[in-house]
C-alpha cells in the first residue's frame, strides 16, 4: 500500500497527503470528508473543482481501495462485518448507553442492526460503532443491556490518562454494557435463611463466577449450617461469545429485613481494527461489590469481572486492562446485650483499576456480622464470606457475601505483554 494513502485513511484530520487524498476515502455525505473535500456522486471524497472520475483519475492498487460494503474485522469466533460506510473519525463520548432505559436513549453512534452481523451464529445483539479512525475521550462510561463493539478500518487509540469504563459499580442504577443480560451457570446452592419474626439469620450470597476462577462461597448466618451461605457456580471451560460477567448471589431477607442483592458483573467490550489498536490508558470491565445485608440478612456476593476482547493485526498496549471481581458485602446483625443494637451490613468494594493487583475488599461493620470476601485480582482467587457469630439467643448475625471471580481478557498471543493485565489474557476464540 502507498504509505501516504494509508496514513490519510487511518489518521483522518491528523495527516492528509494532499497529492493522494483524492478518491481515497469513502463517503455518504460531505460530513464524512476532511480538509474541505466534498462527497462526490461516486461516493468518494474529492477536492472542489476536481475533474474526471475516480476510475480515470486514480488507479490505486487493491489495498488502496475505499472501504467496500461488507467490511469485516476480527477473527475466529469474534469475526464481525458491517455494510455501513464508516465516517472518517469517531471520538467516544463521555457516556454511552448501549440500549434504551428509563430516562436514557441508545447512543446515536450505535449502528442499525441491519447494517452489521457476526459471521458466526448464536452471537449477541450489541451496540456496534464503526469509523475509519476511533479515539477515546478523557473518560468514557458505558452502560446498558447490550455489549459494546467498536470497529475501525484504521486505528483505535486510547491514550495515556484516558479511561474506557465498561465496569459495573456498586450503587449505580445501570450496570456495565451487557451485564444485565449475560447467560450464567446456576449457583450450586442458594443461601439459607432461618429468619422468622424476631429471630434467626441468613447466609451470605456467593460471588458471581465467570471465566477466571470461581466466586467465593457465602458465609453461614449465626455460624449455623441451617443458615448456610450460598455456593458459587463452576467456571466454564472457555468463553467464546461476547458476554458480560455474572452477578453475585443475593443474601436472602425475611420478616425482619430486606434481601441484599449481589453485585453486577462487569460489562463486555470488543475492540477490532483492520489496522492498529494502541492502548496506553485504562480499560476497566470489573464487577461491582455486593449490597450490605439488612439487620440479620447475609451480604450479597460480589459481581464477577466482565469481558474485554481486542483484535487487530497490530496491537500496542502499555496501559492497564482489567476485569477483576467485586468484593462481597458484610452481613447485618442485631443484639439486645448490653443494649439493643442493630446494624446493616456494608457493601463490598469495587475493584480499583489503577491498582489491579489489590483485591476489592469485602464489606465489614464489626460486631458479630460476617465480613464479605475479597474479589479476584491478578491471580489471587476470590475468597469466601465469613460466618456471622451466634449471640447465644440474644441476637443474630448474617453471613458475609463471597467475592466475585475474574473475567476474561482475550487478545492475540503476546500482544498485551507490555501492559498491566488482570486476569491474564488468553487467545480463546481468536
Amino acid at each position: 500500500m502507498r504509505t501516504g494513502v494509508a496514513l490519510a485513511i487511518m489518521l483522518g484530520a491528523c495527516y492528509h497527503d494532499s497529492s493522494l487524498r483524492d478518491c481515497t476515502v469513502a463517503c455518504t455525505t460531505t460530513n464524512d470528508c476532511f480538509d474541505g473535500l466534498t462527497c462526490s456522486s461516486e461516493g468518494l471524497c474529492r477536492p472542489t473543482g476536481a475533474t474526471g472520475t475516480c476510475a480515470t483519475t486514480v488507479t490505486p492498487d487493491a489495498s488502496d481501495a475505499p472501504v467496500a460494503a461488507g467490511t469485516c474485522m476480527g477473527s475466529g469466533e469474534f469475526a464481525i462485518c458491517s455494510t455501513a460506510t464508516p465516517p472518517a473519525l469517531l471520538v467516544l463520548p463521555a457516556t454511552i448507553y448501549t440500549s434504551s432505559d428509563t430516562g436514557v436513549t441508545v447512543d446515536p453512534n450505535c449502528l442499525d442492526s441491519a447494517s452489521w452481523h457476526w459471521q458466526g451464529a448464536g452471537r449477541p445483539d450489541a451496540c456496534v460503532m464503526f469509523a475509519a479512525t476511533v479515539r477515546a475521550g478523557a473518560h468514557t462510561s458505558v452502560y446498558g443491556a447490550r455489549p459494546l463493539v467498536v470497529l475501525a478500518t484504521g486505528s483505535i487509540t486510547l491514550a495515556s490518562g484516558q479511561v474506557l469504563d465498561v465496569a459495573s459499580h456498586q450503587g449505580a442504577r445501570l450496570s456495565g454494557p451487557g451485564a444485565s443480560s449475560g447467560t450464567c451457570a446456576s449457583f450450586v446452592s442458594p443461601p439459607r435463611s432461618t429468619i422468622s419474626l424476631d429471630n434467626g439469620a441468613s447466609g451470605g450470597g456467593a460471588g458471581g463466577t465467570f471465566a477466571t476462577g470461581t466466586g467465593g462461597s457465602g458465609g453461614n448466618g449465626d455460624a449455623d449450617p441451617s443458615s448456610a451461605g450460598g455456593v458459587a457456580a463452576s467456571a466454564p471451560a472457555s468463553v467464546t461469545v461476547l458476554t458480560a460477567g455474572c452477578t453475585g448471589q443475593t443474601g436472602p431477607g425475611g420478616s425482619m429485613s430486606t434481601a441484599a442483592p449481589g453485585g453486577a458483573g462487569g460489562g463486555a467490550v470488543y475492540l477490532a481494527s483492520q489496522s492498529t489498536i494502541a492502548i496506553a490508558g485504562i480499560i476497566n470491565a470489573s464487577g461491582s461489590g455486593g449490597t450490605g445485608g439488612g439487620n440479620v440478612t447475609g451480604g450479597g456476593g460480589g459481581g464477577a469481572g466482565g469481558m474485554i476482547v481486542i483484535d487487530a493485526p497490530t496491537i500496542t498496549a502499555t496501559g492497564t486492562i482489567v476485569a477483576n471481581g467485586g468484593g462481597g458485602a458484610s452481613g447485618g446483625y442485631w443484639t439486645s446485650i448490653p443494649s439493643f443494637i442493630q446494624a446493616y451490613g456494608s457493601p463490598g468494594s469495587d475493584p480499583d483499576p489503577t491498582n489491579p493487583a489489590t483485591p476489592a475488599a469485602g464489606g465489614t461493620i464489626g460486631g458479630n456480622a460476617g465480613s464479605g470476601g475479597a474479589g479476584y485480582a491478578m491471580g489471587q482467587a476470590a475468597t469466601a464470606g465469613a460466618a456471622g457469630t451466634n449471640f447465644a439467643g440474644n441476637g443474630y448475625s448474617g453471613g458475609g457475601g463471597g467475592g466475585g471471580s475474574g473475567g476474561a481478557i482475550i487478545a492475540p498471543a503476546s500482544s498485551l505483554s507490555a501492559a498491566i493485565v488482570s486476569p491474564p489474557p488468553v487467545t480463546t476464540g481468536l
